[in-house]
């Protein structure tokens, strides 16, 4: 669903009423973002969608990376370890509670984290 859900997501102008997603900061920015997805299959992850410069129409000339979603990602991977900041998320299994705790705590960044459940009471014993 979730690969479904970043397909269907609307790149384009952000003043533009149906656009969802605008393009990153630079053409710096955007080199970044894709090399790092680049390391993702070398170390073993399935790109799941995404990870190339966007070629929909209206993007092609702009700093535009389409939504994506690298799966098999294990905790040592560049593209778990590092801030990647564009529109990619990774797919990290855990084993338990504590053990996606360890996995969310294991990192020398000190950003932001969110908890996705429906298990209200998890989401209260996670992140108090």
């Amino acid at each position: 669903r979730l690969v479904a859900k970043a397909k269907g997501i609307v790149l384009g102008d952000p003043m533009a009423a149906g656009t969802q997603m605008g393009p990153l900061v630079s053409e710096l920015q955007m080199r970044r973002v894709l090399s790092l997805v680049e390391t993702a299959a070398p170390q073993g992850a399935t790109l799941l969608c995404g990870g190339v410069r966007s070629s929909a129409a209206g993007c092609e000339a702009g700093w535009f990376v389409e939504p994506t979603v690298i799966g098999d990602v294990q905790p040592h991977f560049s593209c778990f370890q590092e801030e990647i900041f564009g529109p990619c998320v990774t797919l990290v299994g855990f084993a338990d509670e504590a053990h996606a705790l360890a996995l969310a705590n294991d990192s020398r960044f000190g950003l932001g984290a969110a908890v996705w459940t429906r298990d209200v009471a998890r989401a209260d014993r996670v992140a108090p």
